[in-house]
């Protein structure tokens, strides 16, 4: 059982047949090389795509000639194919014998007049040189036939670099395919030894024989050589049928099954030798049936495209890439339909079917442009919505948020001009969800913004001045803007950004409200104190001063006061008025009582002093 070893250096080596395939012209195509080792037959497997096209003859050609100077190790026998990537099968292949360098042609090879005999020439003309090349060859002698021999490998296929031709294979032609090991096992078989040359002599001679009989027979059992020659009419036949269908052609399927009509009569022209009398007539329909089959070659691309064109843009909206992909498609199956002239028989339907065409291209590029457009403005909302979302990251004052909600709005304004049809639109209704979401949470977070910082601000410029009436001494004024600084902060929201800066101040501020208000309440009682000395010392007679801080309040009798006291207590006892002495008593007593009250409530001590200055009454305000 064979094995194929993948050896690590056919990696080199795929890599070295790439390099010289681009130094010889190959630099721009997509070419994929694989090597492998079957049991001294190296086999080269070249891939390219579809939509690129080789030249069979020097791409096998550049291949040989890099392998023979490489000289891979261990290659006896190389194989060489030509193949599309997608494609099953190869089209092309090629085989040589690495060691056979400068193997002479074939026998027939060295003789085209075998191969391509001249149309004059008559067949007994024709045999006579299948003779005499036979009998030049074998009157050569064995060295020189060993020397010029090729590999029986060669001699199935025929196939040196110099003759190799695009064509169609067939299974017979895959049988015989040079990747098969057996067959090129044939050809490292040896040569016939000088000992055996007299059995290739006679084997010569038969063979001779046969070739001159074989010959013979083969020419005059060509078409159109003996009897009636059927295939011209049948042929023209055919083409009757070909220009029918396609005057009444509607239906995109009569020139493709036109064509296959008339390559059938081309085949049928084929046919017929040039040693017919009837060639001559032949080779006339077959010109113009040739002529006529290029421009249903033209049609056939075109319809082909325009398929292919109406498969892309069917099931829309598409994206704009697709949609230029169903253009160029078009514009594939217009082009050729340009080029068939007024005198072909098959301009009508060209004519008809380019303007269908270029109607539906025209439909393709409107709804190309309105994609791009569509596709433009979605790019440019997801930009402006990036934009929004990176300011919202760094956003913190009204102001801020004000631009952001603008951003959005804009992104919005963006997406909602998207047109309809479009896959761009598509997109849009679910982008549009998310913006506007977006939009309303920028516009909460700009009032909530404008909550904070009104709240932040009036709190600040309340405690402002509410430390001015403080260095004032106007306590109860100051408590008051403590207060509404304290109540300020407390309505600053927790999603504003003033928040971090407001919640540090709230133990603060309550901390010089606290203050505040201790000393405000001294200010009130020592403002009821001196609210209640006024009437205590002011009246008709003066009955005394005062002065009062945050430590005493000091009361001075007035002289008169305790002269005009002094008097009428003399008055009263001289008339031994008790009731008058009574009031008198009570009078200073209620006087006591009311400064000792106003001690109390004030919170301050009281010292009474007589208008001698000397101090007669001392109270220190009881505790509540």
């Amino acid at each position: 059982m064979q094995t194929a070893t993948k050896l690590n250096d056919f990696k080199t080596l795929e890599q070295d047949l790439l390099h010289r395939l681009q130094r010889n012209g190959f630099k721009r195509l997509s070419l994929q090389l694989n090597c492998q080792l079957i049991d001294e037959t190296l086999m080269v497997i070249v891939e390219h795509p579809a939509n690129v096209s080789l030249k069979t003859e020097p791409t096998l050609t550049a291949l040989q000639e890099a392998l023979i100077e490489l000289q891979p190790p261990n290659a006896k026998q190389v194989g060489l194919c030509l193949k599309v990537a997608s494609a099953e099968q190869p089209y092309a292949f090629h085989s040589f014998i690495m060691e056979s360098r400068d193997s002479s042609k074939l026998i027939y090879l060295s003789h085209p007049e075998i191969l391509y005999p001249n149309a004059s020439d008559s067949p007994e003309s024709i045999i006579e040189k299948y003779q005499t090349v036979l009998e030049d060859y074998w009157q050569v002698s064995p060295e020189e036939r060993k020397e010029n021999s090729l590999d029986e490998t060669a001699v199935i296929k025929g196939d040196s670099p110099s003759d190799l031709q695009n064509q169609n294979l067939t299974d017979e032609d895959f049988s015989l395919n040079p990747f098969d090991v057996h067959d090129l096992e044939k050809a490292s078989e040896e040569k016939p030894t000088s000992q055996s040359s007299w059995k290739l002599v006679l084997a010569a001679s038969a063979g001779v024989a046969s070739v001159l009989i074989l010959s013979g027979f083969y020419l005059l059992s060509r078409p159109c050589v003996l009897g009636e020659c059927v295939a011209i009419p049948l042929a023209q036949e055919l083409n009757k049928d070909v220009d029918k269908v396609m005057k009444r052609a509607k239906d995109s399927e009569d020139p493709m099954e036109s064509q296959k009509k008339l390559k059938e009569a081309i085949t049928l022209l084929d046919s017929v030798p040039f040693w017919s009398k009837k060639y001559g007539e032949a080779q006339k329909l077959l010109a113009e049936y040739r002529v006529k089959n290029v421009d249903l070659e033209l049609l056939t691309v075109a319809l082909t495209n325009a398929t292919l064109a109406m498969q892309k843009g069917a099931q829309a909206p598409h994206s704009s890439q697709t949609w230029r992909e169903a253009k160029t498609l078009w514009e594939k199956a217009i082009n050729p339909l340009e080029t068939i002239s007024k005198e072909s028989i098959f301009y009508s339907f060209a004519q008809e079917k380019m303007k269908q065409y270029q109607n539906s291209l025209a439909d393709v590029v409107r709804s190309l442009n309105a994609e791009e457009r569509a596709e433009i403005k979605l790019q440019e909302a997801e930009q402006i919505a990036k934009l929004a979302e990176a300011r919202e990251s760094i956003a913190q004052f009204p102001d801020s948020w004000a631009k952001i909600e603008e951003i959005w709005q804009k992104a919005l304004d963006k997406l909602t001009s998207i047109a309809t049809g479009t896959t761009a639109f598509e997109q849009a209704r679910s982008n549009l969800i998310k913006y506007e979401s977006k939009l309303a949470q920028a516009q909460d977070r700009k009032v909530i913004e404008k909550v904070g910082e009104d709240a932040y601000t009036k709190a600040v410029t309340a405690a402002s001045q509410a430390k001015i009436l403080e260095q004032r001494k106007r306590y109860t004024q100051a408590k008051d803007y403590w207060l509404e600084a304290v109540a300020y902060l407390e309505k600053v929201p927790k999603t504003s950004s003033f928040y971090n800066k407001a919640k540090p101040l709230i133990s603060s501020y309550k901390q010089s409200l606290s203050q505040v208000e201790d000393q405000a309440d001294l200010e009130k009682r020592l403002d009821r104190a001196r609210q209640d000395l006024n009437k205590t010392c002011n009246g008709s007679l003066k009955v005394c001063d005062y002065t009062i801080s945050e430590q005493l309040i000091t009361v001075q009798i007035t002289a008169p006061y305790v002269q005009k006291l002094q008097q009428t207590l003399k008055s009263v006892e001289s008339q031994k008025n008790k009731e008058a002495q009574y009031a008198i008593n009570n009078h200073i007593q209620t006087l006591q009582v009311a400064l000792e009250a106003i001690s109390d409530n004030a919170k301050v001590k009281l010292h009474v002093y007589d208008p001698n200055g000397n101090r007669i009454g001392t109270r220190i305000p009881k505790s509540r």
